[in-house]
């Protein structure tokens, strides 16, 4: 079997070379022809396009020794296979310059030492070249047939890159978008890190090839091949890793498509779950079919609302469950999500100790928004609701309602935190109660419309100073110290509050009532001060 590619070494053993030496360039023996070209001019450069193996008698130059070196350096620079001298009376020898210039270059110079039909040698090497071009066509197909037939038989890539590996024997690397790598033949771990590294840094290093692979007009990965550093890589091995990323992606495809319809049919089952409209027993038959072997401790329920910036939603979603899976998996938690009524609802199975929940809880968001979530770069997260733990799987409806809840009301707060718990809402969660049921602004404004007019008349901020005095218990030296004033300052304020809100506010009875209505104030108004403003006047 004839290589994939004709290198100069390959060369010097057919029949016409048997009279030749190589005088320099030795370490470039392993530079490999496209195609065999006699020249007897010195401007090449436009001439030829690179890997061609020159044949002349130096008549171009004679004894010329700027035109020689002139020559040679354009063959380096276009990237030529070598060049070919019959020594004669043009040229009886090469000057120690021009083989110490082609030495560093690891440019091959061959002479003849007698007369050789250089016709001859055209037509050996152009037979060989295209020959061995028609048998690339006739392997390249071949690989093409085998692949296909393996694709039947496949469920997952790593015997198809096993396949590349035993066409090409050479290290075969595959990148997916989500940070997985896939090595055949297969590496240690540090060996795979190292070696991704190299790959990152070197986008475009020499002796590799790479290829994407596009899945619904995006790259779902990057295909490698690895060379050794003397290999040179041929036509049929950038074929070949062509044909393979093609299978890779159909691969891809179909395991796409199992996955999202395996989604179907649990987003159908979790909402009914959380509609309650399955039984307890079809509700632990399920999770006995899907979750691990630990012993469930009990469910939370997190709403994430998002935007995309960009069209291919379904596809990022699919990165997005991936992600939070792995990275709940880790905190202790089974991860069930879904879509439902336009938001990412992630049903955390919990199977360590509830002492730590909510830890883990955060610090599994907290990694997936600060490491992973990059990974989804057109995927905005707008905010996290987490709602109450129930003991009881059938009971996940309440903490589904209690993470909406959450949602709403820090939405109501303009609040800038990306994530929430409803056990931290506190009176929030009294004052949204209440206010379903009356109007608070007519409440609020019986206890606070005195400090608001007077702020908005004077310009002052008395609210605020009202607010930091009463969440330091009264303490007039830590306001001071939290307002950035000094103490007469501060006991000026105080004088004023009395006055508008009355000697007995810090009492208890009518601070409860204050504080509350403080909070009313922020739930019903967050930062939206022109409103506040135009409702007070």
């Amino acid at each position: 079997m004839l290589s994939f590619y004709l290198t100069i070494e390959e060369v010097l053993q057919r029949n016409h070379f048997s009279c030749s030496e190589v005088v320099a360039g030795e370490n470039g023996l392993h530079r490999f022809i496209k195609w065999v070209h006699v020249m007897e001019v010195t401007e090449v450069k436009s001439l030829l396009r690179g890997h061609e193996l020159i044949l002349s008698t130096g008549i171009g130059w004679g004894g010329n020794l700027d035109h020689l070196r002139y020559f040679v350096q354009q063959l380096i620079d276009i990237d030529a296979a070598g060049l070919c001298i019959e020594l004669g009376p043009y040229m009886p020898d090469i000057p120690d310059e021009i083989k110490g210039m082609a030495d560093a270059y690891g440019f091959p110079i061959i002479v003849f030492h007698k007369e050789v039909p250089f016709i001859e040698i055209t037509q050996d090497l152009h037979a060989l070249l295209v020959n061995q071009h028609y048998e690339t066509i006739s392997k390249l197909e071949n690989y093409s047939q085998n692949l296909q037939k393996l694709m039947l038989d496949v469920h997952d890539v790593e015997p198809i890159l096993d396949f590349l590996h035993q066409h090409t024997n050479v290290q075969v690397v595959m990148k997916l978008h989500s940070g997985a790598i896939y090595c055949a033949p297969d590496l240690p771990f540090l060996s795979k890190q190292n070696l991704l590294r190299t790959l990152d840094e070197k986008d475009d290093h020499p002796s590799v090839i790479q290829q994407s692979i596009q899945v619904l007009q995006k790259e779902h990965a990057r295909l490698y091949v690895i060379f050794p550093s003397a290999r040179y890589r041929s036509e049929l091995e950038l074929l070949l890793l062509d044909r393979t990323a093609v299978a890779l992606a159909q691969q891809f495809l179909r395991e796409l498509y199992v996955t999202e319809k395996k989604q179907v049919h649990e987003t159908e089952w979790m909402r009914r779950w959380l509609e309650q409209d399955l039984t307890k027993e079809d509700i632990y038959y399920y999770i006995g079919e899907s979750s691990s072997k630990s012993k469930i401790k009990g469910v939370t329920i997190a709403v994430c609302t998002y935007e995309y910036a960009s069209e291919q939603q379904d596809l990022d979603l699919v990165y997005l469950q991936l992600l939070l899976r792995n990275t709940f998996e880790q905190q202790g938690f089974r991860l069930f999500i879904t879509v439902y009524k336009n938001q990412a609802v992630c049903i955390l199975l919990n199977q360590r100790e509830g002492k730590t929940l909510k830890k883990r809880i955060m610090d599994g968001f907290m990694r997936f928004l600060s490491n992973d979530y990059k990974r989804i770069p057109k995927l905005a997260v707008e905010s996290i609701g987490v709602g109450q733990h129930v003991e009881k799987l059938e009971d996940v409806h309440k903490s589904y309602e209690t993470a909406i809840e959450t949602l709403r009301i820090q939405q109501q707060l303009c609040s800038e935190e990306c994530i929430h718990f409803y056990e931290e809402l506190h009176m929030y969660r009294i004052i949204s109660l209440v206010q379903q049921h009356r109007d608070l602004r007519d409440v609020i404004m019986e206890y606070l419309a005195p400090v608001l007019e007077y702020d908005q008349q004077f310009n002052t901020k008395l609210l605020d100073t009202l607010k930091v005095y009463l969440a330091c218990n009264g303490s007039k030296k830590e306001t001071a110290k939290q307002l950035f004033v000094v103490r007469q300052t501060l006991y000026h304020r105080i004088e004023k509050l009395e006055r508008l809100l009355g000697s007995d506010f810090m009492e208890s009875e009518k601070r409860m009532a204050i504080e509350f209505m403080l909070k009313a104030y922020d739930y019903l108004f967050g930062q939206r001060t022109s409103e506040k403003i135009s409702y007070e006047l």
